[in-house]
């Protein structure tokens, strides 16, 4: 029993079958700013935060940095991906899960998602 109903390709909602909303080519324009060097700094410690049991105190140390240098639609997607997994971490990368997110890791997040919006996304 056929079906005549085509289905969308991933490509039409600009989503490798790869990496995702993640683009495919690192380069100039999926380079993050220097300015959020912090974030990715913790995202390449990750395992061995966890291990120590350091990484809360480390993500409560982290600024709070504004999303105003994200400047491409890859810049903000690989921001809003490193943004997932320090907030991941920081509920469930404890002793024991943590009740709700903080309030300034939860702002960053809504701001990415805000200024998506903001350009159509």
């Amino acid at each position: 029993m056929g079906s005549d109903i085509e289905l969308p390709t991933l490509e039409a909602y600009d989503l490798s079958p790869r990496t995702g909303f993640l683009s495919e080519v690192v380069s100039d324009e999926t380079d993050l700013h220097p300015y959020y060097q912090l974030w990715i700094d913790v995202t390449q410690r990750l395992q061995d935060l966890i291990m120590q049991n350091q990484i809360r105190k480390v993500i409560d140390g982290l600024p709070v940095l504004s999303c105003q240098r994200l400047e491409t639609i890859s810049q903000r997607r690989k921001a809003y991906s490193i943004l997932g997994f320090i907030c991941h971490t920081d509920i469930w990368g404890g002793d024991e899960p943590a009740e709700i997110a903080p309030e300034p890791r939860h702002d960053r997040v809504l701001a990415l998602i805000e200024k998506w919006n903001n350009v159509g996304l």
